[in-house]
Parts: structure tokens; sequence; C-alpha cells
């Protein structure tokens, strides 16, 4: 086609054809927006924390009289790129000294462990992001003194509790996430004392992890100075497999998984 051709075209066609690539340009654009958040979630941005509540042997501040057991906090942006503030927004005390706490994906269920020197509980709680509130569902016993770490399978079907008095419980969830028996307690096994005697003069399971594929529970035991694997036999029992040392007087922990390595 000449270039005068190209002159002489009808502007009305040129027009249209305009419209048609803007039109097609756009409908690209919708398709690769975000998907907007369903109806009633909220935006808002919450962090629970929880706090010892009585002074114990390891705990000495005073300010412990003061701590409302979980509290919930909003964050508020200040829309200058920083993280912004956190502002105290609601707060339960169902429990002395809840400490350790996990949630399911949804963040719609949270778990916690009463840390505390005679036998431990740990409570089911929904959340609900609308109102920023959390609502007791039930508790139950763990089976052990100090309880002071809790887990979920990946399934969610099943809690982990380790408590630091010398045991491991297993716990099943029911579809609506409550506590619906303790199902597993293995006590620790007793392999001598540590060279700290003062925090070593026994086991002291300080966690117990769940592995990706829900059929090991690794425990770091603080007073033996090993990290214990047991196997989860049909999401209700545990099975000691095995152990593997670490340095003495190390203490383990907590632990984590590699993202990719096995």
């Amino acid at each position: 086609m000449a270039k005068g051709d190209v002159m002489k075209r009808p502007a009305a066609k040129v027009k249209a054809k305009a419209k048609a690539k803007a039109k097609a340009k756009a409908a690209k654009a919708v398709l690769k927006r975000p998907a907007s958040k369903p109806p009633g979630k909220s935006k808002t941005e919450y962090i629970l924390v929880s706090a010892y509540t009585l002074q114990l042997g390891h705990v000495m501040s005073p300010s412990v009289e003061d701590a409302k057991g979980i509290s919930v906090y909003r964050r508020e942006h200040r829309g200058d790129g920083s993280f912004g503030n956190l502002v105290f927004h609601w707060s339960c005390s169902d429990f002395p000294c809840p400490t350790y706490m996990c949630s399911n994906s949804e963040r719609t269920r949270i778990y916690a462990v009463s840390e505390v020197p005679e036998e431990g509980t740990v409570s089911a709680y929904s959340f609900d992001a609308r109102t920023g509130q959390l609502k007791l569902l039930n508790s139950m016993l763990t089976g052990g003194s100090i309880a002071c770490h809790v887990s979920l399978t990946r399934n969610e079907r099943t809690l982990a509790v380790a408590n630091y008095g010398g045991s491991v419980a297993l716990f099943q969830l029911s579809a609506e996430g409550k506590l619906s028996q303790r199902s597993d307690l293995q006590l620790a096994e007793s392999l001598g004392v540590g060279v700290n005697k003062e925090r070593q003069e026994g086991p002291h399971p300080h966690m117990a992890h769940f592995d990706a594929a829900n059929k090991h529970l690794l425990v770091p035991d603080l007073g033996l100075d090993r990290v214990m694997t047991y196997q989860v036999q049909g999401e209700r029992n545990l099975r000691l497999r095995g152990h593997m040392a670490v340095a003495p007087g190390s203490g383990p922990r907590h632990l984590v998984f590699h993202p990719t390595l096995s």
C-alpha cells in the first residue's frame, strides 16, 4: 500500500481500530489484576503476643503482674514505607502463662500452651479477623508439667505439645479445630546427667516439631543434649526411633527444617 493511500484512509475506520485495540489491552489488564479479597475479609493486620503472668524460677521480671495473657495488637500503617505502629487492640486471660502459640494455615485457629510448674494445659481458640478477637473453644491437660511448645501437622488434624518437665503429648483435633482427645503421652528417656548440673539434671523436651510429611516428630531435649526422633503412627501414637547427639552442654531448644534440602 502506498503512503498516499494511508493518508486517504477514512478517519472513522482508524478510530474504530484504535478503539478495538484499547479494549483488548484493557481486557488483558483486568485478567492480570490480582483478585480482590472476598467480602467480609479484614485488611487489618493483627499480631498476637503471649506473656508470662506469674513469676517463675526463670521469669523474674516484676512486670509479669501487669501482663494480660494473650494480647492482640493492630498494625497501623503510616504511608511512608515504614513498618508503622503497633497499637494495643484486645486481650484475654483465660489461663496463666500462655507462652508458645501456633495457628492453622488460614489463621482462624490459634493453639496456646500454659507454661506452669504443675500440669499444663493446651487451649484451642478461634480468631475473628473482622473483630481482631479470640474466642476460647476448649482446653485439655497436657499430661506433664511446664508445657513449653505446641505445633500442628500440615493436615491440621494432630497437635503435639512438649512438656519441659519430661514428656511429649499428642492431641487429636475435630473438624472445627477443637481438641478432641489426648491420644498419646511419651515420657522422655533418662540418659544420664548433662554437663550443666543445674539445667541438665534430667530430660527437658523444649520443642515438638513435625516434619513436612507428618510422619515424624523431632524433639530437641535441653537436658539430654540430644534431638529425639519419634515416628508418628496413624496420627495418634508416637514411637521413639532414635536420637542425635549435639555438643555437650549446648542444651538444644529449637530447630527448623531447610526449605529445600531433605
